[in-house]
């Protein structure tokens, strides 16, 4: 995710360097279990399975889209914080994110294979 994250959320990008690791990291490991609500738990197991294991780097950067506003606006020592911030998470909507992240995977495949 930190290799592709340039790519697609610059900005982001500059904000989490080196923070990367600890914000994302723990979301993967538990997949997004008590991160995110049973729904979009069952839309990242799916398309993980079915699709492939690139598609947690998709579905991790739309997230990461959709929580930026926060993060942007956090203080740098509280980014951690701010990323688990429920009343960011609960608003996120896998579904409504396929098309982003299909585009993103025509895009970024090449680099998450490598």
């Amino acid at each position: 995710i930190a290799a592709v994250l340039p790519l697609e959320l610059p900005q982001l990008s500059l904000l989490l360097e080196g923070a990367v690791r600890a914000v994302v990291a723990p979301w993967v490991n538990q997949a997004y279990v008590n991160v995110l609500d049973w729904n979009n738990i069952v839309a990242y197991v799916t398309l993980t399975f079915a699709l492939g294991a690139d598609w947690t780097v998709y579905f991790t950067l739309t997230l990461l889209q959709h929580i930026s506003p926060v993060l942007l606006e956090a203080p740098p020592h509280s980014l951690a914080q701010a990323a688990n911030s429920a009343a960011a998470l609960c608003t996120y909507d896998a579904a409504a994110t396929i098309p982003t992240m299909l585009a993103m995977r025509a895009r970024l495949r090449g680099a998450v294979m490598a």
